[in-house]
This record gives C-alpha cells, structure tokens and sequence, in this order.
C-alpha cells in the first residue's frame, strides 16, 4: 500500500474505533508508527506468543530502559589533522602496508589502535576497507581518523565520568548513543551535563529521548533469538 492510500486508511480505522467509539479494529502490523498512531492496546507478538500487552505507556514504563542520549561531535579539527600528517611524513613515510600503519599508530602515541582497523570496528573499518581498496591509506584519512578517535575517546570518558552505568547502544565515525539506565541527578542536572559536553568534548548536537516502542519491539524479538 502506498503512504497515501496507508494514511487514509489509518484516518478511517482511528475516526471508526476511537473518535466515534463503535467498535474494537483488531490491527495486525510491523510497523511501529502505526501502532503509535492507532494503538489504544497493544500486544507484541515473538514466535508465535504473546509477550506482553497493555497500552503505549504502560510498555514503555515496564520495558522501557532509562532514556537514550545521542550526539554528534564536530568535524576533527583541522589543525591537529595537520600535525598528524607532518608527524606521519616525518617518521613513517606512505601508509601502504600493514607494518606501516602499525608504525602509524605507535608514532602518533597509541599502538593498540592498531588492532581497531578491522572491519568489526565501529570506526577503524573506514582505514581498513580503504587499505583493502587502494592497497594504501592517504596520510590525511588516516589523520582525519586518529583525531577523530581522540575525539571519541574523550566524549566516551566524558560520559562514562558523569554516568558510571551508561550503556553504548550504538557507535559509528563521530556519532554516539549512550543508554543511561540509571540517573542519580534530575534530569535538569543531565541537561546540564549534556550541555557541558559541547563545550568540553566538541560535541556539535545532542537528543535525548525516552525509549521508543520500535526498540522495545526489537529487544522482545531478540530475546527469542537469542534462546
């Protein structure tokens, strides 16, 4: 169904079960957006079972963990991606063998990081999935990416300094979710905290939402994977 033809039929199903109350519409789908729209009562189904029912609200207050803070630093800062690549010609040379960018690594300060360029990395597949193209990695990708791993080292400590028990739900190149589970602030405190994060980590924006049903559907789901 198209979304002109969905949302006309989502008009119709609200304005017959809910405005004029003459009966119960029994809606199965997959899409969360239409649950949150129509749902009055909502059951989610696993395999086959009922793992739990009751209204938007209640679900989210049974199942629901903490809320989610994203963020989003800025571009790395230009000059310290030049000091790198001075640094990188200086004492490496061309990047375009494994040996080489080993060498990289130990000579901008962090020979572990080495060990981030796979590409089950969040951020170190960008390096690798270009050195696996081109045979070599241009001096000032890699610098743009060792600066930005600075970058998200500082943020991560920032956040894990303020929220001992935050969850990393999600990581890729200068972006983060943190899932903050348990708060021992008011959450005028943790805006202030998050608000302190642009000026001390570069931190360009930053959301906080509660959690969604779309996630709650996904854990559920995953659950029964999982067994």
């Amino acid at each position: 169904m198209d979304a002109l033809n969905r949302r006309f039929l989502c008009d119709v199903l609200a304005d017959y079960s809910i405005k004029r109350c003459k009966g119960a519409v029994v809606l199965t789908t997959h899409s969360m957006e239409e649950v949150e729209a129509l749902g009055t009562r909502v059951g989610i189904l696993s395999a086959g079972r009922f793992k739990c029912l009751g209204s938007i609200q209640h679900l989210k207050n049974k199942f629901g963990k903490g809320i989610v803070f994203r963020a989003r630093l800025a571009p790395p800062d230009l000059d310290s991606v030049e000091t790198v690549v001075r640094r990188l010609a200086q004492q490496v040379g061309e990047l375009n063998s494994s040996s080489q960018l080993q060498r990289a690594c130990q000579v901008c300060g962090d020979a572990s990081r080495f060990d981030k360029l796979s590409h089950h990395d969040a951020t170190g597949w960008v390096v690798q999935a270009a050195f696996e193209r081109d045979g070599m990695v241009d001096a000032r990708s890699f610098a743009q990416w060792w600066v930005g791993e600075d970058d998200g080292d500082k943020f991560e400590r920032f956040v894990l300094g303020n929220f001992p028990k935050a969850e990393l739900a999600e990581k890729r190149p200068g972006q983060f979710a943190y899932r903050l589970l348990e708060l021992n602030v008011s959450l005028g405190k943790c805006f202030s905290i998050f608000e302190q994060s642009k000026r001390e980590c570069r931190v360009q924006e930053y959301s906080v939402s509660g959690t969604s049903l779309e996630s709650i559907f996904i854990m559920l789901a995953q659950q029964q994977v999982a067994k």
